[in-house]
């Protein structure tokens, strides 16, 4: 392991990379691939796992956490129910504008 410390920080910070693409490779969620890496930079810049977990902990708190955490799950939300109950449901977005126009154009419905 000491091996590991001894590399160069971008080598160490690569490492992780593909320690994210591994989990992310392996269908693992995107938070716990995130996660996953974010605990691994920690320990291969030698910080202790009780320092990792108090960092963890402080930043879960901080204000900018607490409004990004509201405004991925508010995208998440939107999103959802955007293709849940949206006219052109089956097309992905930004298209479904395009081609509705188009649809109504063609077929002389278009206002």
């Amino acid at each position: 392991m000491n091996a590991v410390f001894n590399l160069s920080p971008s080598l160490r910070l690569l490492l992780v990379f593909g320690f994210i693409l591994i989990f992310i490779r392996k269908k693992y969620p995107l938070g716990v691939a995130f996660i996953s890496g974010a605990v691994a930079r920690c320990l291969l810049f030698g910080l202790g796992p009780m320092k990792t977990m108090g960092i963890i902990a402080s930043a879960a708190f901080l204000p900018d956490t607490l409004v990004l955490s509201v405004m991925v799950t508010a995208i998440l939300i939107f999103s959802k129910s955007m293709e849940q109950s949206g006219p052109y449901h089956h097309r992905r977005w930004p298209h479904a504008g395009i081609y509705s126009f188009f649809d109504h154009a063609h077929m002389g419905q278009a206002h």
